[in-house]
């Protein structure tokens, strides 16, 4: 970056960096972590990818932590750091940091669940106690984007979904899993906020493993998923040996 003109450039992204503009500051990182400027350094590269996750790039928590995994210094706090950034853009929907922290973290990662709910407010709060409790979360207001997921084979230890939903309900999403996909491993649990007895047997029929009355007390939902979920590791270690 030589010429006037890439100065000139260099300064307009060095200021739009500082002034927090997640773009800038990831585009600057890579910069300093590819040698690219003058004086580059890593340091500055860290700084810069930092100030972008703070700012919600899930984007920058991968290379941050592909930049913290190079570093040859490697300690117990690094590797903290590291699956933090995987574990953050996991919950932001990247699912290859997912995959990665599963493989690297198969101890520290409680296990990828998948919300679906159209209201926000009971999406967002059912994410915030799994969240809280170590699970990785996906959210989703629209089931068919969830089921791509199923589609694709991604990993997912357990899918919790709301049955009043005007597209696609949730008793139909669970028959879809089980008879479209042929997904039988995937626990699945219910929220609904009535206990309709027809479509609690539909449920059942497609081989629903939890069904919850809304409004839940959270404990009670934590100690349904981590049974749940801990019935998806032990199928998928069967499937493993």
């Amino acid at each position: 970056m030589g010429s006037k003109g890439s100065e000139t450039s260099l300064k307009e992204l060095e200021a739009a960096a500082e002034a927090g503009e997640g773009n800038a500051l990831q585009a600057l990182a890579m910069l300093h972590e590819l040698g690219l400027v003058p004086h580059a350094s890593t340091a500055t590269a860290v700084l810069c990818y930092t100030k972008a996750v703070r700012a919600g790039s899930a984007e920058a928590a991968i290379a941050l932590a592909h930049l913290q995994e190079r570093n040859p210094n490697q300690n117990p706090q690094r590797q903290k750091v590291i699956e933090g950034l995987y574990q953050f853009a996991a919950a932001k929907g990247f699912h290859s940091a997912a995959l990665r922290l599963q493989q690297t973290y198969p101890k520290q990662a409680k296990g990828m669940v998948i919300v679906v709910d159209p209201t926000d407010a009971s999406r967002l709060k059912t994410k915030s106690i799994l969240e809280a409790a170590g699970y990785m979360v996906q959210d989703f207001f629209d089931p068919y984007k969830a089921l791509r997921l199923v589609e694709n084979d991604e990993p997912i230890d357990l899918i919790i979904s709301d049955v009043q939903m005007k597209v696609l309900d949730g008793v139909e999403m669970l028959q879809l899993i089980r008879q479209r996909y042929l997904r039988t491993d995937i626990p699945v649990m219910l929220l609904s906020q009535s206990s309709s007895v027809e479509a609690l047997k539909r449920a059942k029929t497609y081989g629903v493993q939890a069904w919850v009355i809304k409004p839940y007390d959270a404990d009670a939902l934590l100690q349904s998923v981590q049974k749940l979920v801990a019935s998806a590791s032990k199928t998928a270690a069967k499937k493993a040996s």
